[in-house]
């Protein structure tokens, strides 16, 4: 994927550069040969001249007679000179005010330049790709009831069902949205924001009504210190399923004044500094269902026989917030042609990152005579329930490019290729800690015994994430 998408960068920047090349404007003295021949793409045949040229009139005094005509005492020649940058159906020009005026320009209004609008608005559509969340334990296996620990890794019967290759999020999808004011040609203030709609991934497996094939959530047991496993399904004995819901959201929104500085007629730089904000947000979910049919399972102690059930929660949710001062620069470059301009820009946020870990974790029995409840599941006990937080520095840098195509006036409409970097955030694939103290299980034989260890532990493990998308978005400006 991440190859799909460098190529798709490399792709718009490609084709970013060939139209720059082919939109070159013609430079003054020089004419321009496009395709098709002639110049600027025009025919010879069809080639209007924008000029003309007089011929140097004859050097004469005051009192010389024309060839042919009588000379007259006093008389000045009064001929009226050529108004200079005279162009057809007197249209003046000299210097044209705007990349964009042309001969064409006479007949209708071009699309302003950038830099000359009052107030604008856009909005678009945003696909993106984010680092795929790393699971640092598997979910789920499937066991060998002959095998010493069933469905416990490294076991030979053991296959794994729900790991770190089926832990996958899809693309995102989103808008992004864009609104500034002109305060005096010089000095823009702009607010714009993004937005990715949650993205889902679910997991559900589950025995059949004889309770095969085996199924148990892995773990390592640091009473016995080993690989250990505990069950969700067991043939003739336990029916049940285990499901898996993980959830993931991202936005963000930034506000900075920039100011303006013409390098020439077609090439603008701006140079910003604002605010920015980011915040990503993932939750992961697990969900045990247990029912004995021939057999019994332990509950805080006591047994459990059908018809009761019992079920088993674990949650782990991490929020990920920057704050951040915005630098950076941008450029605006103005084609030859009405219809065609590029833009690239590259900034960067540093600020501080705030990293928020939530867990939860619960069991409950459903009984004949009443239900009953116990703190933790199986990842998520009493020592490590909670919400936990830190701060850390945090930097994002980001750069993009895109082409804009100016169809009609007020009118223009973006493509565009962007990527950014965040380097401190916690996710919850790696806030799990698989080293589990049997004692603190309520559905473990050996729940509530004198055993010290507070395992699982709070874990905090900061990683890097890229952000790269693609956006097409509607401007209107006046």
């Amino acid at each position: 994927m991440m190859r799909k998408v460098l190529a798709m960068g490399w792709g718009l920047a490609m084709l970013a550069c060939g139209g720059w090349v082919y939109a070159q404007p013609g430079q003054p003295g020089y004419a321009v040969v496009r395709p098709g021949g002639g110049i600027g793409g025009v025919a010879p045949s069809a080639v209007t001249p924008t000029a003309a040229v007089p011929e140097p009139a004859p050097l004469r005094m005051a009192g010389d007679a024309p060839v042919g005509q009588p000379a007259v005492n006093g008389a000045k020649d009064t001929a009226p000179a050529p108004a200079p940058g005279m162009l057809p159906n007197g249209v003046y020009g000299g210097m044209m005010a705007s990349p964009f005026a042309t001969l064409s320009s006479a007949v209708m209004d071009p699309p302003s330049s950038f830099g000359t609008e009052t107030v604008w608005i856009s909005g678009g559509y945003l696909m993106g790709w984010l680092t795929r969340p790393k699971l640092a334990t598997p979910l789920v296996t499937q066991g060998d009831v002959a095998d010493l620990r069933p469905g416990a890794l490294g076991q030979p019967g053991t296959r794994i069902l729900y790991g770190d290759e089926q832990f996958r999020f899809g693309n995102l999808h989103g808008m992004t949205a864009e609104l500034g004011v002109n305060l005096n040609d010089r000095l823009y203030v702009e607010f714009r924001g993004f937005v990715f709609w949650p993205q889902h991934t679910r997991y559900t497996v589950s025995s059949d009504a004889n309770g095969a094939p085996f199924i148990a959530r892995p773990v390592f047991d640091t009473l016995t210190n080993s690989e250990g496993s505990y069950r969700t399904s067991t043939p003739n004995d336990i029916v049940g399923y285990t499901r898996i819901d993980a959830r993931q959201q991202l936005f963000g929104y930034e506000t900075h004044a920039r100011y303006n500085v013409k390098l020439t007629p077609y090439l603008d730089v701006d140079w910003l500094l604002g605010y920015r904000r980011m915040q990503l947000e993932e939750d992961l979910r697990i969900f045990d269902f247990l029912q004995p049919t021939g057999g019994s399972i332990t509950f805080a102690g006591a047994t459990i026989s059908a018809p009761d059930t019992v079920t088993d929660f674990d949650r782990f949710k991490t929020m990920n917030q920057f704050n951040g001062v915005n630098l950076g620069g941008r450029f605006r470059w103005q084609s030859g042609y009405d219809w065609l301009a590029f833009q690239g820009y590259y900034k960067v946020a540093l600020g501080v990152t705030q990293q928020t870990l939530k867990i939860e974790g619960i069991s409950v029995a459903d009984t004949t005579v009443g239900r009953f409840a116990e703190v933790g599941g199986i990842l998520a006990q009493s020592s490590n329930i909670g919400v936990h937080k830190r701060s850390e520095f945090g930097v994002i840098p980001e750069l993009g490019v895109s082409m804009v195509f100016l169809p009609t006036r007020y009118v223009r409409l973006h493509a565009g290729y962007s990527a950014l970097y965040w380097n401190n955030v916690i996710r919850p694939t790696s806030s799990i800690d698989r080293r589990v103290n049997p004692a603190l299980v309520p559905t473990d034989t050996n729940f509530g015994i004198s055993n010290p260890g507070a395992f699982p532990a709070v874990t905090f493990k900061s990683e890097s994430v890229w952000l790269q998308g693609i956006n097409f978005a509607l401007e209107l400006y006046y």
